[in-house]
């Protein structure tokens, strides 16, 4: 980011003489998606930080994380100070079994992994893929709880693993009360945590 005119002629894009006219005070990072360990050390490596998805299994966090660091050391960067964020599916202040439910009917298709494997590219080819799982399945992708001191419990849970960002994915269907509800009972506390 120089601020110089660049051309490119590529497979899905040109530019002739393109320039940033307002460039950036500092280098805008690159954080990079890992949703599995073995693309985890390519975010170490060649990224500025990581991005990935909770989904209920903390021992693949782990070896997410693991991977990231070995990359980021690889590449003599300190992945102690690089961000590492997880998006979470969270939603409080609900009855459970409703906001399960919520999460079934918009949101089933994320949870299986050939959503990213398999060439699933509409939204109503998702919703086929999310018709095989059940409530049990959802009930350990996140924290489906009226209780705040299990929300506590599930982020903190992130937090001691290494992850520096939380982004909590609601599947309420009413935003604003979750947000409200969250901010007063839950995050209050989180922000506390060293």
């Amino acid at each position: 980011m120089t601020g110089e005119k660049v051309s490119f002629d590529g497979c899905y894009y040109r530019t002739k003489k393109a320039k940033l006219y307002t460039l950036p005070k500092n280098n805008i990072p690159i954080y990079i998606s890992s949703l599995v360990p073995e693309s985890a050390y390519v975010a170490g490596y060649y990224g500025d930080g990581l991005l990935t998805v909770g989904q209920g299994d903390m021992e693949k966090c782990e070896r997410i994380l693991t991977q990231f660091k070995k990359g980021a050391q690889d590449a003599s960067k300190n992945a102690e100070n690089m961000p590492k964020a997880i998006e979470i599916f969270v939603d409080y202040g609900v009855d459970p079994e409703t906001s399960i439910e919520n999460f079934m009917n918009f949101w089933a298709g994320a949870a299986i992994p050939a959503l990213f494997l398999n060439k699933i590219y509409t939204p109503e080819m998702s919703a086929q893929n999310g018709k095989v799982v059940g409530p049990d399945t959802v009930r350990k992708l996140g924290c489906f709880s009226e209780n705040p001191d299990e929300h506590i419990k599930f982020v903190k849970k992130y937090i001691d693993a290494g992850f520096t960002h939380i982004y909590v994915h609601s599947v309420a269907s009413d935003q604003i009360t979750f947000l409200n509800a969250y901010g007063i009972d839950v995050l209050p506390t989180l922000k506390e945590i060293e």
